[in-house]
């Protein structure tokens, strides 16, 4: 899916791909194909044709590599940080705001042969900046050093040096009962769009999303919210069980289909619980 986003944000065709690396248009379509993970050079081959960040994208696979050499199994899209589907930064550009209306004008103006990685560039961010006019605003983060220009969603971590992109967590949705009871809860977990409680009937939850424990989530980032507990508070000797657990963390996590929602680390195992390390979301 990241790659199919990164060719629709360029405008290039298979063929025009092929034209500036030595992949066949098939071996292309067949990196993009999603059957499996395409192999490195042929990662790289695809982002340096759209004019990506090679960089950042073979980092992005070597995570991905290592998830799978450790038998994760991960859903198509799960692990795509929106930095990496960004084109290759212009230097001390500045985001182009042109109106809607003129930055059609612009694309009907390019021509049949292939545009340069400049072009390129150029039509990325007028695509990008028509997508967001009508979305929720969004923060801008410039970082004049580096040239580098990054547009952040509401829910984007928050930057930090050596914080992982991504991690693992497993879910564990059991409630404690008693002095030393933890039992797998009759109502299945499942990510919200709030970070609050009973969102089944306060119209938050991720509808298909339930889970039970065991199943594996990808969180990008944490954020605080409503504080809940996976205690049954009304169980004598409750306050003895070591199982049980009270917090106000949220995990945002990917769902298979790509879509994020989020759950509190009360349904998260004991392990993958403090935030991993992760940073907090923006």
């Amino acid at each position: 899916m990241a790659l199919r986003d990164l060719r629709s944000a360029c405008g290039l065709t298979y063929a025009q791909m092929a034209s500036r690396c030595n992949y066949s248009i098939s071996a292309l379509q067949e990196a993009a194909s999603g059957q499996r993970l395409a192999t490195l050079p042929a990662t790289l081959a695809f982002v340096s044709a759209c004019g990506g960040d090679t960089d950042a994208w073979q980092h992005y696979w070597n995570q991905l590599r290592r998830m799978e050499a450790e038998g994760t199994k991960v859903a198509a899209g799960a692990l795509i940080p929106p930095h990496l589907a960004q084109l290759e930064p212009m230097a001390a550009a500045p985001l182009d705001l042109t109106p809607p209306d003129a930055a059609t004008e612009q694309a009907k103006q390019t021509t049949s042969s292939p545009p340069t990685p400049h072009k390129l560039r150029l039509h990325a961010r007028l695509t990008r900046h028509r997508h967001l006019r009508w979305a929720v605003p969004t923060a801008v983060l410039v970082v004049a050093g580096g040239g580098l220009t990054a547009v952040l969603s509401p829910h984007s971590p928050a930057p930090h040096d050596g914080a992982p992109a991504f991690a693992l967590v497993v879910v564990q949705n059991k409630v404690a009962i008693g002095p030393s009871t933890l039992t797998e809860d009759s109502t299945p977990a499942y990510l919200s769009t709030k970070t609050v409680s009973r969102c089944r009937i306060r119209h938050c939850m991720l509808a298909d999303t339930t889970m039970t424990s065991g199943a594996k989530l990808v969180a990008t980032c944490w954020t605080r919210g409503e504080t809940l507990t996976n205690a049954d508070i009304t169980s004598a000797g409750i306050n003895h069980n070591p199982e049980a657990v009270s917090s106000d963390r949220w995990y945002l996590a990917k769902w298979k289909d790509g879509r994020t929602g989020y759950i509190c680390e009360v349904y998260i195992a004991p392990p993958y619980r403090g935030g991993m390390g992760l940073n907090r979301c923006r």
